[in-house]
């Protein structure tokens, strides 16, 4: 994932749906067929509930008025759910915070309800993090120390943007992260499952000899598909190594290209799109 801008997190990570049901004492036991766009027609009862100090409600009601733009009111009952412990909302405050999204823009605070909900092992917390720390920690540089602790707690997880960042800081070999088998091993079933970034970081590799044998016809093939998936930096350094081959090399890295088929991803709880009805449900992952 590339992008820098705060409020493209907050559109990104739009990946928790209401987790509360009338009766239910636990996320575990939510089931119901409610949904966010039956929400007129509970709101009076909800607010009760969420008044009466129920977290789950809470959560609801926070979730479904940023699902309504409805941001102050989001905020508002997204404060006392994630007070209460709920990690959903923590993570979902922090988001808040860090966009500046109804509340004044605080990376303080994105990071100390961040922290909270990752401490509770949820991995998109662990994940943002880990993307916190590497982009925009510290003054004039980030501090890939704790970039790589967090991602690594989510892929721990199997979180699948989280595996495809870990990889991509190995893969880059910036200091001691230099871990090109790591990497390989991290980023080679994502980029069999038709992820674009890890196909062309394993096409990097390929094209430059970085943990496995310089192979120009492999590199083409994921550079090509890479570039088909819209990775502009893959189309160029593709068109770099052609220069290199031989047309028997290059009609073969093409036909691959042509052949090629995607494999079943890494399955990721955490990136299915399950239903959004009243429990947690998440979001399909970026690729």
């Amino acid at each position: 994932m590339r992008c820098h801008t705060r409020a493209a997190i907050c559109s990104i990570f739009l990946v928790l749906g209401p987790i509360a049901v009338s009766g239910c004492s636990s996320v575990g036991e939510a089931e119901a067929s409610v949904t966010c766009d039956q929400f007129s027609n509970l709101e009076d009862d909800w607010l009760q509930r969420a008044e009466d100090g129920d977290r789950l409600f809470q959560y609801d009601l926070g979730f479904c008025y940023e699902k309504l733009f409805e941001y102050d009111k989001a905020a508002e009952w997204y404060l006392p759910s994630a007070e209460g412990g709920l990690r959903e909302a923590q993570y979902r405050l922090g988001l808040f915070y860090f966009d500046g999204r109804s509340v004044p823009q605080n990376s303080d605070l994105a990071l100390f309800w961040w922290n909270k909900s990752a401490n509770q092992g949820l991995a998109q917390a662990q994940y943002m993090l880990g993307y916190y720390y590497q982009h925009y920690a510290g003054a004039t540089e980030p501090n890939l120390f704790l970039a790589e602790r967090h991602y690594r707690r989510a892929a721990d997880q199997d979180f699948v943007m989280a595996v495809g960042a870990l990889g991509g800081l190995y893969a880059r070999g910036e200091g001691f992260f230099a871990s090109y088998d790591e990497a390989m091993r991290l980023l080679q079933p994502l980029a069999d499952g038709g992820n674009s970034r890890s196909q062309f970081l394993v096409g990097n590799m390929y094209a430059r000899g970085l943990g496995v044998p310089k192979d120009f016809e492999t590199a083409y093939m994921w550079l090509n598909l890479a570039a088909a998936g819209g990775q502009e930096d893959a189309a160029t350094l593709r068109d770099e190594i052609e220069e290199s081959m031989t047309n028997d090399q290059l009609m073969r890295a093409q036909e691959q290209s042509r052949q090629w088929q995607a494999k079943p991803a890494l399955l990721d709880h955490h990136c299915l799109q399950t239903s959004t009805t009243l429990h947690f449900a998440w979001a399909d992952c970026d690729k």
